[in-house]
């Protein structure tokens, strides 16, 4: 259990919701347009709930706190305390959970959780990447991470290992919706927003310290004076003027700040439609590589990202780029066909510039099977197709290194419109959604409660012998079935026979989509997901 810090900082005071009422006609209409749709209307009453508490935050952040959750400030970033919150930003979303862990996110929500060293980070409505040191994990909107504090495996562990150790779970349809409605209750941004003459708005950065001494408050001025000229710049769409602020002077030297960071953001979800003005902006922003992956995975701003601003990724950022951006594709307006073929070139380059590329090509492969299937069961179809033969492409002249199960994969995304996909019930895999009109606000108030386990374990052991018996597989004196999850279990030892030899795997599956993934054989793991009738066929098989 990790020791916490004096709390010796600056400190914020939450809004209890009785004074929060009169605050509610302007808290929160442009997220919830943003979320629920411009003639979206808020319920007609709001429940009043004893536990919540609204907190505004520096850089246009704002929170509802739950479960006597507590926020600090350091070094100008909130920090989350023994709880769990609501999070959002129109900008740049930037929270600490302590030990080294933030979590940031654009232009939506965020549910956290934090006890002791236990944290779930949940993706609302917005991608969240989480960081904890040098690691990464992105989590889609729609699903959930947990960690109990244990060290991030980095690639060096082996990718079998590094993917899962951020695999994310579904939220349930329910909390989404009680999360989208509990938006209504937060509160405005802690800082005024400044109009431009050209309607821009800009959030100027106010992270100093209490009492600032005359150098923290001379810098903090200069700041706010070079933010307002570059909106002016901004505005007025001289490109040349906007690039030279952002490489030169107190801005270049500021771009490690958040504050600076959420002023940048900003500017650039409201500049996207003119890349003139915004490309500068994608460029700055993209020197952070976390940073760059957001604004990648943003509708508005993905293309200009991915054309005007690529990092040069490694690590974690890498291989996130590589194998989860896809999959993170899920809100209502998809990222696009400019985004998605930037997105296949890079992953082309990364296979290309492997030393072994088949260490990274049927891994990719696998990921990418499971991200079609996601996005066929969450009926966006078109997705699932470009997603489908953009990965083709990227795999195309390595066609002849992948073994049978992936070229199977190949063949039947090739196979897509004629190929019909197990159902999924949307409460497993949903994507950010709008709540309906009978649903109240409620909270999650502990990392158990967003993802409830409803299913006996007896009953789930029955379906999966029975699933795996009716394909044919064997069951010995050293096999081992263990419960995961409502519909998912790992099996040790199970024996399926082939013409010549018995062979032995380990794998973990799911009776109700009737998969299994990260299969293991004598010491050899096939990673993610593949149906259970191919599965069974390549096990069948002697190769």
């Amino acid at each position: 259990m990790s020791e916490k810090r004096p709390r010796s900082h600056r400190h914020f005071v939450a809004i209890p919701l009785f004074a929060l009422a009169v605050l509610l006609p302007t808290a929160h209409g442009a997220l919830r347009g943003a979320l629920l749709g411009a003639d979206a209307q808020p319920p007609r009453s709001v429940e009043i709930l004893e536990d919540l508490w609204a907190l505004p935050l520096p850089g246009g952040q704002r929170a509802l706190l739950y479960d006597g959750a507590t926020v600090e400030m350091h070094e100008g970033t909130p920090e989350l305390y023994d709880g769990s919150g609501l999070f959002a930003a129109d900008g740049l979303l930037h929270v600490s959970l302590g030990n080294g862990r933030t979590v940031q996110a654009l232009d939506g929500l965020v549910h956290l959780t934090r006890y002791d060293d236990a944290i779930v980070v949940a993706a609302i409505s917005t991608p969240a990447l989480v960081s904890i040191h040098e690691k990464r994990v992105l989590v889609a909107p729609g699903r959930q991470w947990r960690s109990d504090g244990s060290p991030l495996p980095s690639e060096g562990a082996g990718l079998p290992i590094w993917l899962r150790a951020r695999e994310t779970s579904a939220i349930p349809r329910s909390t989404l919706q009680e999360q989208v409605h509990n938006s209504a209750l937060l509160p405005v941004a802690a800082e005024p927003h400044v109009q431009s003459s050209g309607g821009l708005s800009l959030l100027l950065p106010s992270s100093v310290p209490l009492l600032p001494g005359a150098r923290e408050r001379t810098d903090n001025a200069h700041r706010q004076d070079a933010l307002r000229n570059l909106a002016a710049a901004v505005d007025a769409r001289r490109s040349d003027t906007v690039t030279e602020q952002l490489q030169q002077g107190i801005l270049a030297a500021s771009l490690h700040l958040p504050d600076v960071q959420q002023a940048l953001a900003g500017l650039l979800l409201q500049s996207a439609d003119h890349a003139d003005s915004a490309a500068p902006l994608a460029a700055a922003l993209a020197r952070n590589p976390d940073l760059w992956l957001l604004c990648t995975l943003h509708p508005r701003v993905s293309a200009v990202t991915g054309v005007f601003a690529e990092p040069l990724l490694t690590g974690d950022a890498l291989l996130i780029d590589t194998l989860m951006l896809p999959g993170a594709d899920v809100r209502s307006d998809p990222l696009g066909d400019m985004a998605l073929r930037r997105w296949a070139e890079r992953a082309a380059d990364t296979l290309l510039d492997t030393a072994d590329p088949l260490v990274l090509l049927e891994p990719f492969v696998h990921q990418m099977d499971g991200h079609i299937e996601a996005l066929m069961a969450m009926e966006y179809p078109e997705r699932a197709h470009a997603l489908a033969a953009r990965a083709i492409d990227v795999v195309s002249t390595h066609v002849r290194a992948l073994d049978p199960a992936s070229l199977a994969i190949l063949d039947r995304w090739q196979r897509l419109d004629a190929v019909s996909t197990a159902p999924v019930q949307m409460q497993d895999i949903a994507p950010p959604v709008e709540p309906s009109e009978s649903a109240k606000p409620g909270v999650s108030t502990a990392p158990e409660q967003l993802a409830e386990r409803t299913v006996p374990d007896a009953e789930v052991e029955a379906k999966v012998l029975a699933l795996l018996a009716e394909a044919g597989a064997m069951f010995t004196l050293t096999t081992e079935v263990s419960i995961t999850g409502d519909t998912t279990a790992d099996v040790r030892k199970i024996v399926i026979s082939t013409p010549t030899r018995d062979r032995t795997f380990s794998f973990t599956i799911d009776v109700e989509r009737r998969t299994v993934r990260s299969v293991v054989e004598a010491g050899t793991e096939y990673l993610y997901e593949l149906p259970l009738e191919q599965f069974m066929a390549w096990a069948r098989s002697d190769t």
